[in-house]
């Protein structure tokens, strides 16, 4: 068990900042890239010359299309769901008038169907 605590602490070891510094390759010729940034903040001073806070704004209404105006409903779409609403009202005992179009296609919902009846 010690072993392996060795182990772990030697694997730990391994990886170090002080173990690995030193084999970092650093190159004599230090040139900055001119193609990135530098990092350093950079003054907007002079990018900015002429322009306001502000100066885009533009006060205007936005155009809505139509919505949040209240629309007349379709008459033809009003009965339909009206009688929708009256189909789910009704019992199920109502519904044997149209047991006669039922067809169970499986042999187990044919089984059920055939409980349900006797």
């Amino acid at each position: 068990d010690s072993t392996r605590g060795a182990e772990q602490v030697s694997k730990y070891r391994q990886y170090e900042y002080r173990a690995n510094s030193n084999l970092v390759l650093t190159t004599g010729d230090h040139r900055p890239r001119v193609d990135e940034p530098s990092g350093e903040p950079e003054s907007l001073k002079d990018y900015l010359t002429g322009t306001k806070f502000g100066d885009k704004v533009v006060h205007a209404k936005p155009d809505t299309g139509g919505a949040g105006t209240k629309r007349k409903k379709d008459d033809a779409a009003a009965a339909a769901k009206r009688s929708r609403r009256e189909e789910a009202k009704q019992s199920v005992l109502g519904l044997g008038d149209d047991m006669d179009s039922y067809r169970p296609r499986s042999r187990e919902t044919r089984q059920a169907y055939e409980y349900l009846l006797h």
